[in-house]
């Protein structure tokens, strides 16, 4: 199999950590070493398995890369926002017609 066909499996905030690592010319042993954990983390990593917040912090800074938060596009209601809504509309008039 392909890099190609693993790379629609992967995170991609992992796969940017990975391709940005491959264009900087770095192996992920120089990654590893200079990121202060083993080179089979990092293998790990790579091939999709789980990292700390502070391990993954510790790659992206030797990369130079910022990891940036903003919301999300679209977030499910909660229960909570459909009992409020629920009772919003209890709350209004009722527009039935009258006889």
């Amino acid at each position: 199999m392909t890099d190609a066909m693993f790379a629609t499996d992967r995170d991609p905030l992992i796969e940017m950590l990975r391709e940005t690592r491959k264009e900087q010319g770095l192996t992920q042993q120089e990654l590893a070493d200079q990121a202060g954990v083993s080179r089979r983390a990092l293998v790990a990593i790579e091939g999709g398995g789980d990292c700390s917040l502070s391990t993954l912090r510790r790659l992206m800074r030797v990369l130079n890369l910022e990891l940036t938060l903003s919301p999300a596009e679209y977030r499910p209601p909660t229960l909570d926002d459909i009992l409020e809504e629920n009772e919003a509309g209890f709350r209004q008039p009722s527009a039935r017609p009258r006889s």
